[in-house]
């Protein structure tokens, strides 16, 4: 009878370390004005589920050095809001992103250098040796005449300078520099996905810590409780009240219970690890999380969070600048059906001054046109266009994307509400149960096994409690991404709230 609830108190802990490991879609926001109350808020009261998270911080009050944490190392307090702070001024995808911005940022200038002049200069020297076969007499005087008005010298240099401008090139440059803008935007956009990501997994990372610690307690309060009970049974046992089964079977209990707390120990590291890798601290660094949990009941419709998503969410608007881009593409590429116009100025000398090579000044304006190119023309428009198309498509999926994910994220919420008032219940009735087992067992009515099984379904209450609460923290979280909400977007406006790329030394 005692093995379910080790498993189960084993899956918990699989659990916990599954969601530490993966991402979730992300997260909650506060009630608006004028919203109808959701009707699991009216099934479930507030003071309720605050008792609930009371009972959270006054576990991990209890909790000091539970984890194999590291002897030396530099101690760090923090809360919920100084973990996400955190992650967004050390995480290196951040800086990653931002990089990503500024190569966006360079391919405008570069669409827009095919508007400016081209400057070139030239400077040759060249040496030819000419086989001499002028014939002698009449033809060779006028050989050699011709030589010296036409041909140059044996070693002569030449130096040139050329401008050209372009002048109109069928819109082609213009719709190459709107293009690259749209295509800057939308990485930006890609950054807000970024922000919103590692604040999503700051805010994860900080409640898996909160919350293993938390079932740490819970099997150690587990261990010493069996430890008393083993004490007792033993005790019992040598005065001649019980059988030597009952101590074999405390034992037994016993080991279970220390091989739970060793795996919640390894969990929490794990949890920890995780945690200074997405803050990226060094990993001797000890953390200690306040053990605060808001209540934060949502009061706002799906429906509306799914309107404040369509509109917000970063990844739509990147992919809505990215269709924009493409267009221009379009313009771009339909622009080689028209001719282009330019001009060009070249100033030339050379050494020698021939009739085959004059100085001075050149100066041309000329237009081009393509009359065929093997319908490559026609391809390429088609070709942008099902880009565009493509891209439209994508943006009509992700849409329904961001609905699924909205909707998931507030059933979640309210799963986790549910089960949150159903597992306090559950721990208030193990409690009565443990109590009332100790009781009949001290007017020896009860027996050793009672107590067990009673210490058991109170360990294994607690331990789903806590977890309904970690899943309510993460949800929340979820809620705020999915709708596009998030910490760093609510004080400051997008284009401030990019932080800079960190200055390097020469």
């Amino acid at each position: 009878m005692g093995m379910e609830p080790t498993m189960i108190f084993r899956l918990t802990l699989v659990t916990l370390l599954a969601g530490v490991c993966s991402a979730f879609p992300a997260a909650a926001t506060e009630p608006l004005p004028g919203d109808e109350p959701s009707r699991v808020n009216e099934l479930i009261s507030a003071p309720a589920m605050q008792d609930a998270m009371d009972a959270v911080e006054a576990y991990l009050e209890r909790h000091v050095d539970l984890a194999e944490r590291p002897k030396e190392g530099r101690l760090v307090r923090l809360t919920v809001q100084d973990c996400v702070n955190m992650a967004l001024e050390n995480n290196e995808k951040i800086f990653q992103a931002e990089s990503d911005i500024e190569a966006a940022r360079a391919r405008i200038g570069q669409a827009r250098s095919r508007m400016l002049p081209h400057l070139s200069a030239n400077l040759s020297f060249t040496r030819t040796e000419y086989k001499d076969a002028t014939p002698g007499g009449l033809l060779g005087v006028l050989g050699d005449v011709f030589s010296s008005q036409f041909l140059p010298d044996d070693s002569f240099r030449s130096e040139s300078v050329t401008a050209k401008q372009v002048l109109y090139a069928g819109g082609q440059i213009r719709a190459a520099i709107d293009a690259a803008r749209f295509l800057a935007e939308s990485q930006e956009w890609q950054k807000a996905v970024t922000l919103a990501q590692v604040e999503f997994d700051a805010k994860q990372g900080f409640y898996d810590v909160l919350l293993v610690s938390a079932l740490v307690e819970v099997a150690a309060e587990s261990v010493r409780t069996f430890e008393r009970n083993l004490a007792d049974a033993q005790q019992m046992y040598d005065v001649g009240m019980i059988s030597n089964f009952e101590v074999l079977r405390a034992k037994t209990e016993l080991g279970a219970r220390e091989s739970e707390l060793v795996a919640a120990r390894n969990a929490l590291r794990l949890a920890e690890a995780n945690l200074r890798r997405v803050l990226f601290l060094p990993e001797d660094t000890i953390l200690e999380l306040e053990a605060s949990m808001d209540w934060r009941p949502s009061a706002v419709p799906v429906e509306t969070h799914v309107d404040q998503a369509i509109d917000n969410r970063p990844e739509l608007r990147a992919l809505r600048e990215s269709i924009e881009a493409a267009k221009r593409q379009v313009r771009a590429v339909r622009g080689q059906y028209l001719p282009r116009v330019g001009v060009r100025a070249e100033y030339s000398n050379t050494e020698a001054d021939t009739l085959a090579m004059l100085d001075g000044w050149t100066f041309s304006i000329g237009a081009e046109y393509d009359i065929y190119a093997g319908g490559r023309r026609r391809f390429d428009v088609l070709e942008a266009r099902s880009r565009v198309t493509s891209l439209e498509h994508q943006l009509a999926d992700l849409e329904r994307l961001v609905e699924l994910d909205v909707t998931q994220a507030h059933i979640s919420i309210e799963d986790a509400m549910a089960k949150m008032e159903s597992e306090r219940g559950t721990v208030t009735l193990a409690e009565e149960g443990l109590r009332l087992a100790e009781l009949r067992f001290q007017e020896g009515v009860g027996t050793q096994s009672e107590i067990l099984d009673a210490e058991l379904a109170l360990t294994n209450a607690r331990t789903a409690l806590f977890n309904a609460l970690r899943e309510y923290a993460v949800a929340n979280a979820s809620l705020e991404r999915a709708t596009g909400r998030s910490w760093w977007r609510e004080h400051e406006t997008f284009m401030e709230s990019l932080p800079q790329l960190p200055e390097t030394e020469e």
